[in-house]
């Protein structure tokens, strides 16, 4: 029983004369009306009824026919036979109706469906018999009666000669006498009564019927029974299966005469969805008197098909509000594989219908970013300071600019220091750019943040609907004090900080923010954005009845080194879940050999809040810290359509196939011929030697320890040795840059160092070399071996971090450990392949290749964390598209007391305050060397002990 459902009663009038099982079916909907059975929706109808015509419940409408017709129902002497209207309705043809079974042959035999009222337009019939006087032989015997007539061409509808003009009756269907009044409620909800028709069949002159299911007190025909099995079996038998249909009407009349159905005039033509026309069709050329094709023209309108087809209703969108907090995005900025994941991981999870926005310092004026109207003012170093923001909307992701005079002082190598080092102020500069990354939708209407503005995203904004409040995410050390400010700043005073901006903030938005929650990714825990301690006056965090935020941003380095503060420490502990960028390196960090001192921070993360090491069980109990593989971006990163290289290729073509690339103009090759093109090019290029036979290797990334470059260039003279070249390309540090210059001066034509980096040149490597080395002896993730993947180049890489989840032997040469013997040995092996193994190696190459490399596998795990810490969304967040969809509700919502919100959030940043000032504070480097210190100098007293003790 459902509130939406009535229940048959037992002694219902429709149960009590149908006890077997009626199903009647409609498009995909069944209802047994004797189980009284329902569909999973709970619905007793469905909904691909007819729109027009009303025929519900086995189609069962007002049927044409004469008074001279019911006296042959019962099978009369009087011979002739009642003739069953067209009933048009969207149906399929089951084995059982109305209690009635249907034989091998086509004819139908068993008990009749439930009895029907026979309602009078014009008189009532007074030749009527007790119903329950029949017995299954004689029902059996009418409804043969009945089916012959239905099975002859003359009967049906789109067969009928229109010869003369006919009536059509109305199929309007009315609920009164169906089910008792108290049970009648839905039904007539859902199909409204048929007055109107009723009335419109008077004026055209038709004694008409209306058969519907009736009720104990209602005078009943016997003879009605022929009809009524004959109307039901016209709607499994004589329509357009799973058609729904938009207007259907007939009218049929059977003459005194001949008792045969004669068309007399057509006054509507049935039409389905699909444009086609089903049932008789009468011109206005057929009609001899000039009023009638008038009238007919009045009743009929003529239709388009746009008009018969209803317009659909527009979609609505709903997705998580995603705000991407970070220094560096791609194409804008960019040092490394940072910018590359902010360039390309907002654009996957807008791609599944999330609104993304990602903020970040406008280093320099960028190509299409226009300033915009909005701007902020933010309290910080004991100063206001005044942002401006900057805007370009493009792939569904809202790129917000912060522009400061601290911030603008170049890209690429000058993001983070110049020449002489970092930059003094970097602590400002970043928290200045976390500050305005908050404010930022507490000042940018959320159409003009999310959708890019103007009309269109003023509609798409009435259009979608946030499923929760904003998430945060911030990347890396930079970005790290985002979730200590919206904590401290924001919501542990959200009655100061966020109810007085209710007059003139974005609606909704001063409640998503008291609810947002943040999520923090490590990109590379080598940077933690260490501090000096006595700066935090400068960052203006409250400090209210003894409150102090210090501890959460507290870092010791161990006794007699003082305090400082750590603020990738601070922003862990503050979120609600951390991310690692590859299974393996979540692991690895949480060690003290790969933690660099932050083991602890991460194990209390992953362990709700609890520092002590579980083995491999850390992180997996809470799942607040996980780790996720990068992907690729797939446009960007392609052989076939790549600009920079001198001749495309593809996997999916066979040896000697090719075709033309019809966006880039260019012929598109196979793997083999396109890498022996592109290796030639690179030879002569960088003046090696050209051979399409030597294994060329190569090496792209930043110089310095963590990349493995010393091991790398130790391993040059033996790799030329073996008849190989070495290609590497990079920048960093100073020694490892002069090692660059003197491999290339010690092996001209063998080997090349190029000191700097180019984008065009780095894709031109990637898809010529054969070997790309990856020696590094720790690697959050990795991007550089998942573009050479994509581009048919097999890795040796050490496994660590995102490269033992990647290159597998598969695909690649892993080795292990990180020294010159393992790297030779690897080097070797991979040398031996290409030169003696050429099927492997191919095989090997296409595999790696077809790997499915993209941004979609890592867009569905990072969107199941975000929904999983994401706070719900409230009301006043989606008022604006309540009130367009449902104006009753957003009233309602509007009235609804939201004191208590500040309160609750309040109470959530306490809980959060306290649980940060609990987390690890120590470096564990440090602590591990003061206690084996320790242990040394302890050691050394006992034995000394028992050196005097032994003298004695």
């Amino acid at each position: 029983r459902t509130s939406s459902v009535p229940r048959l009663r037992s002694n219902s009038p429709l149960l009590r004369r149908a006890r077997v099982p009626v199903p009647l079916r409609f498009g995909r909907a069944t209802r047994c009306l004797g189980r009284a059975r329902r569909e999973r929706n709970g619905a007793m109808a469905s909904q691909s009824f007819p729109v027009i015509t009303r025929c519900a419940f086995g189609g069962l409408g007002k049927v044409s026919c004469d008074k001279t017709a019911k006296s042959v129902r019962r099978g009369s002497s009087q011979g002739g036979s009642r003739t069953a209207p067209r009933v048009n309705a969207s149906s399929s043809h089951p084995t059982t109706l109305g209690g009635m079974r249907r034989m091998d042959d086509g004819t139908w035999d068993g008990a009749l469906p439930p009895r029907c009222r026979v309602s009078k337009v014009a008189g009532k019939s007074p030749d009527t018999k007790p119903r329950r006087n029949s017995t299954v032989s004689e029902a059996s015997r009418k409804l043969e009666a009945a089916v012959s007539l239905m099975s002859t061409e003359a009967y049906h509808c789109e067969d009928i000669a229109t010869e003369e003009t006919h009536e059509a009756p109305d199929f309007s269907w009315t609920p009164t006498g169906f089910i008792p009044d108290h049970e009648n409620n839905i039904i007539a909800h859902l199909f409204g009564g048929g007055a109107a028709c009723q009335a419109e069949a008077s004026a055209e002159g038709n004694q008409s019927s209306q058969v519907l299911f009736g009720s104990d007190g209602d005078e009943k025909s016997d003879d009605d029974d022929a009809a009524e099995a004959a109307a039901l079996i016209a709607v499994f038998e004589s329509d357009k299966p799973n058609q729904e249909i938009v207007t259907a009407e007939t009218t049929m009349q059977q003459t005194d005469v001949t008792k045969e159905i004669a068309p007399k005039r057509s006054l509507a033509l049935s039409r389905y969805k699909d444009g086609t026309q089903h049932g008789p069709s009468t011109s206005s050329e057929d009609c001899e008197d000039s009023e009638k094709k008038e009238e007919m023209e009045k009743v009929v309108p003529k239709m388009s098909a746009e008009e018969v087809v209803s317009k659909p209703k527009k979609k609505k969108l709903s997705g998580v509000p995603i705000i991407f907090v970070t220094s560096e995005v791609a194409p804008y900025s960019k040092t490394g594989g940072l910018g590359d994941v902010c360039g390309a991981l907002p654009k996957a999870l807008a791609a599944k219908g999330n609104a993304v926005v990602v903020v970040s310092p406008l280093y320099e004026e960028f190509a299409g970013v226009a300033p915009t109207d909005f701007s902020c003012q933010v309290s910080l170093g004991h100063e206001t300071h005044t942002i401006r923001y900057w805007r370009q909307h493009k792939h569904g992701v809202t790129y917000l600019f912060v522009q400061h005079i601290s911030l603008q002082r170049g890209g690429g190598g000058k993001i983070y220091g110049d020449a002489e080092g970092p930059y003094s102020d970097n602590a400002f500069r970043f928290a200045l750019l976390s500050l305005s990354a908050i404010e930022a939708p507490l000042c940018v209407p959320w159409g003009e943040l999310f959708f890019g503005g103007g009309v269109v995203g003023a509609a798409t904004k009435k259009n979608f609907t946030f499923t929760s409040a904003p998430v945060f995410v911030a990347n890396d050390w930079h970005a790290a004090l985002t979730p200590v400010f919206l904590t401290a700043r924001y919501q542990s005073v959200a009655r100061s900080a966020l109810q007085n901006r209710l007059d003139w903030a974005p609606e909704g938005s001063c409640e998503a923010i008291a609810r947002a929650t943040c999520v923090t990714i490590v990109h590379n825990l080598f940077h933690l954005g260490i501090f000096p301690a006595d700066l935090y006056r400068s960052l203006h965090l409250p400090e209210l009845h003894g409150k102090e935020w210090f501890p959460s941003l507290r870092w010791r380095w161990g006794p007699g080194r003082g305090e400082s503060m750590n603020f990738l420490k601070a922003g862990l502990a503050l979120s609600s879940a951390a991310v690692l960028v590859s299974p393996t390196y979540a692991k690895e960090t949480q060690t003290k050999l790969l933690g660099c001192g932050m083991d602890g921070v991460l194990r209390s993360v992953g362990n709700f809040g609890s520092d002590a090491d579980f083995g491999v069980m850390n992180g997996v109990m809470s799942g607040n810290l996980i780790g996720v593989v990068n992907g690729v971006d797939l446009q960007e990163w392609n052989p076939g359509t790549d600009t920079h290289l001198a001749q495309c290729y593809s996997a999916d073509l066979a040896p000697g196939e090719t075709f033309t690339n019809a966006s880039t103009g260019k012929t598109v090759f196979d793997v083999m011929a396109g890498k022996a093109a592109n290796k030639a090019s690179l030879q002569r290029e960088l003046g090696l030697r050209e051979d399409p036979f030597v294994p060329l290797i190569g090496f792209i990334g930043r110089l310095d320890s963590q990349k493995g470059v010393d091991v790398l260039l130790d391993v040059v003279p033996r790799l030329v040795e073996l008849g190989a070249q070495v290609v590497l390309l990079g920048s960093g540090d100073p020694g490892l840059e002069n090692g660059l210059r003197q491999i290339e001066m010690n092996f001209p034509g063998n080997a090349v160092g190029w000191v700097g980096f180019s984008v065009p040149v780095s894709h031109r490597i990637t898809s010529a070399i054969d070997i790309l080395a990856m020696p590094s002896r720790f690697e959050p993730c990795g991007l550089n071996q998942l573009y050479a993947l994509r581009y048919g180049t097999l890795p040796v890489a050490h496994k660590t971090g995102g490269l033992k989840d990647t290159v597998t032997p598969d695909v690649g040469f892993p080795f292990a450990p990180c020294n010159r013997d393992a790297l030779c040995v690897a080097m070797e092996h991979a040398v031996w392949t290409y030169r003696n193994d050429q099927p492997k190696w191919q095989k090997m190459r296409l595999r790696a290749m077809r790997k499915d490399l993209g941004w979609d596998v890592a867009a569905d795990k990072y969107e199941r964390l975000l929904k999983r810490v994401a706070a719900p969304a409230p009301h006043a967040l989606n008022h604006e598209s309540l009130r367009e969809s449902n104006p009753a509700l957003a009233q309602i919502r509007a009235s609804e007391d939201t004191s208590s919100e500040w309160k609750d959030a309040e109470k959530r940043a306490e809980k959060t305050r306290i649980r940060a000032s609990n987390a690890p504070d120590r470096d564990t480097r440090e602590a591990e060397t003061t206690t084996s210190e320790g242990e040394d100098s302890w050691a050394r007293k006992v034995q000394e002990t028992l050196k005097n003790l032994l003298r004695i």
